[in-house]
């Protein structure tokens, strides 16, 4: 397998999107891959135990322009009209050198689910014995993935990947709640809006 970079990565997220929940027919080849992740997977708490969902952050390097595209082709296409503009949209697209990726898996019954960064990737019915169309690429997207989660669970054997997550983990896939007295200390303006909006004895009774 080719080396992943984030931009192979969202251009194989792209290409694997989908926009329904009605269960699909995968090949065998990647209804064994499929079984391999769950496989890992079980090791793994889930969050909901009725649905099996298990959801794990890793991160992607941005790789090198050569990874962004094949700049004559694009050329070829009229996308770009010299490389400084295909160098220009690289640089814009991908800034910074680590990406991270969500995943979210789940599983009930016959059915799996996985999702990156909130795309639907597969919607699989396991006991459909009809056996699709192999797809190459997919079965590259789920060898990725089964490397990322056998990653993680070699930190999480080493208690290491909590503290990877706290230290690494980009601030906008971070959520959590802070003291509205520190909220308003940062953004003092909404504390004044708001407090026009509410009388005294509300603020008393709250």
């Amino acid at each position: 397998m080719d080396r992943i970079t984030a931009p192979k990565l969202d251009r194989l997220l792209r290409i694997f999107k989908i926009d329904t929940f009605n269960p699909q027919t995968y090949d065998s080849k990647v209804k064994g891959k499929l079984n391999e992740l769950y496989e890992l997977l079980d090791i793994i708490k889930p969050l909901d135990d009725n649905d099996d969902i298990k959801v794990l952050y890793f991160s992607v390097d941005k790789g090198t322009i050569e990874d962004y595209g094949d700049y004559e082709e694009l050329k070829s296409l009229g996308d770009v009209s010299n490389y400084e503009e295909f160098e220009k949209y690289y640089k814009e697209d991908y800034p910074d050198d680590i990406y991270w990726y969500k995943l979210s898996t789940g599983k009930y019954e016959n059915y799996r689910t996985i999702s990156i960064n909130y795309n639907n990737i597969i919607y699989a019915d396991m006991d459909d014995g009809i056996d699709g169309f192999e797809i190459s690429q997919l079965e590259e997207l789920l060898d990725f993935i089964i490397i990322k989660v056998k990653e993680i669970i070699n930190m999480l054997n080493d208690n290491t990947y909590n503290d990877y997550i706290l230290n690494n983990l980009s601030y906008k896939n971070k959520f959590g709640v802070i003291k509205r007295y520190d909220y308003w200390n940062i953004y003092p303006d909404i504390k004044e809006r708001l407090l026009t909006e509410v009388s005294q004895d509300e603020i008393d009774m709250f």
